[in-house]
């Protein structure tokens, strides 16, 4: 198997995985990818490779503006609200760490990003159990 078809491979099922999922699922998602990026960024940095740290860090900042876009506040009510700053302040950070070349910022954003990732980790795993009990 070639390297082109085994990434075709590979970008498929993500998309399965993606398409198949809860939409708690899909936030976990999301924080796995931004916390992944800004750690390859945070190695990149420790390592002077400046463009790569860049593209990494500019990755984690498309998740977080998607998260931010995704935000309810009409129905999200003070959760939404919450949200909406944490997202912001990781992006300032993450632009600061990359402008200024910190590797603090991207550190306390990854923090910020594993303590979400738990709490919706927790709410997606509670919400799957129901649907597993249906299947059974």
């Amino acid at each position: 198997m070639t390297q082109a078809s085994s990434q075709k491979l590979a970008q498929q099922y993500l998309r399965t995985q993606v398409e198949s999922a809860r939409p708690t699922q899909l936030v976990v998602m999301l924080y796995d990818g931004a916390i992944r990026f800004l750690t390859i960024a945070k190695e990149k940095m420790q390592a002077r490779e400046i463009e790569p740290k860049h593209i990494h860090i500019l990755k984690a900042q498309k998740i977080l503006s998607e998260l931010l876009g995704s935000l309810d506040a009409e129905n999200g009510g003070e959760v939404a609200a919450n949200l909406r700053r944490l997202y912001a302040y990781m992006l300032n950070r993450t632009m600061e760490a990359n402008v200024y070349d910190r590797t603090e910022p991207l550190d306390e954003v990854i923090s910020m990003l594993r303590e979400l990732r738990a709490s919706w980790s927790e709410l997606d795993q509670a919400q799957a159990r129901p649907l597993a009990g249906a299947a059974a």
